[in-house]
């Protein structure tokens, strides 16, 4: 193979977004595995399914979270039968919406304390939008549904703070070729 055509092959860091895709789908199931509390399974207060495409913007090229943020919540539905199948779609939008917030927030320096919450909330309100136009997607209303699906999510909000501090002060350390 040449070399361009090598670089170029290279560049769309095909098993990157194996693995984030993988991780994007096993995450979910593990916090399924966790008891409800109240009524609210551990997955809706953790957010797993964000961890894997917030990993994806900080260390890949920006195909890779969007790939995984598009896939992740049909792939789970297919395999678990979970997300229940009206919040594929809500989730879907809103992955890519986290995803696409997160990458423009780290393309203008924000810090990661500012960029996970913007990015949660533009995602919950792309949902809130999508609900208005879809509203079998969910049995709750735009309203309730925004509300409830961030406040519930407070504490994978933190998690995402944690992780996003994470690994940028391990990207700040590694020396190495960064793709972005």
């Amino acid at each position: 193979m040449d070399t361009l055509a090598t670089s170029r092959l290279h560049s769309l860091q095909i098993p990157h977004t194996l693995i984030i895709l993988a991780s994007a789908m096993l995450l979910p199931v593990l916090f399924h595995l966790l008891p409800v509390v109240n009524g609210v399974p551990a997955g809706a207060r953790m957010l797993p399914i964000f961890y894997a495409p917030l990993v994806a913007v900080l260390l890949f090229r920006p195909h890779v979270g969007l790939i995984t943020a598009a896939l992740a919540p049909m792939l789970n539905y297919l395999i678990t039968g979970r997300p229940e199948f009206g919040l594929v779609t809500l989730l879907s939008v809103e992955l890519m919406t986290f995803t696409l917030m997160s990458r423009l927030a780290l393309r203008m320096h924000l810090s990661v304390w500012l960029m996970v919450p913007l990015a949660l909330i533009a995602a919950k309100t792309a949902s809130f939008v999508l609900l208005y136009g879809l509203p079998e997607l969910s049995a709750l209303s735009p309203a309730t549904y925004w509300q409830m699906t961030l406040l519930r999510g407070i504490p994978g909000l933190l998690i995402l703070m944690g992780i996003a501090w994470t690994v940028t002060r391990y990207k700040a350390r590694t020396p190495r070729d960064n793709d972005r």
